[in-house]
């Protein structure tokens, strides 16, 4: 003896259809928060000073999104790429730790010295990183030209203009 099985059509439920895509869209902002990073518009800073001065500017770091967390940062000058950063004495960030609000823009303190240098130039790296695993590290290069004027003073929408994607 056989039996024979017919297939029968399977009806959706509404419910379950209700379900499934409140799940995909629940899925796509858990996915969006995690690789929403803080947003740095440069990536390069040129600054000059005269001999034994300093110099000084401000970088914006800012978040978007819909993320309800924090996001932490973290900015550590370097005398090498981001890759694998060294320590560098005449460049400093502050603040070099902090968290970012969603829609909200932290100021950075950049500071480059010239004191007791002869070189010309010098180049330095800021390596700004989260606590987001998803994002690598930006990197921001830092060119301080000693003992020139700078022509144009250097300002937030001179800053702004140098971005990269």
């Amino acid at each position: 003896m056989t039996f024979a099985r017919t297939a029968t059509p399977v009806r959706r439920r509404p419910f379950l259809l209700l379900a499934a895509a409140l799940y995909a869209v629940a899925s796509a902002a858990l996915a969006q928060e995690k690789t929403e990073p803080a947003v740095v518009a440069i990536a390069e800073l040129t600054l000059a000073a005269e001999h034994d001065a300093l110099a000084t500017a401000s970088i914006e770091l800012s978040r978007t999104g819909v993320a309800d967390r924090p996001l932490a940062f973290r900015v550590m000058p370097s005398s090498t790429t981001c890759d694998s950063p060294s320590p560098i004495a005449w460049l400093v960030a502050e603040p070099s730790t902090g968290e970012i609000e969603t829609g909200a823009v932290a100021v950075l303190s950049v500071y480059a010295s010239a004191f007791g240098v002869s070189a010309a130039r010098r180049t330095g790296f800021l390596c700004v990183s989260t606590d987001d695993d998803a994002q690598a590290p930006r990197e921001i290069a830092v060119v301080l030209t000693i003992g020139a004027t700078a022509v144009h003073p250097l300002t937030r929408p001179q800053v702004r203009a140098r971005a990269r994607d």
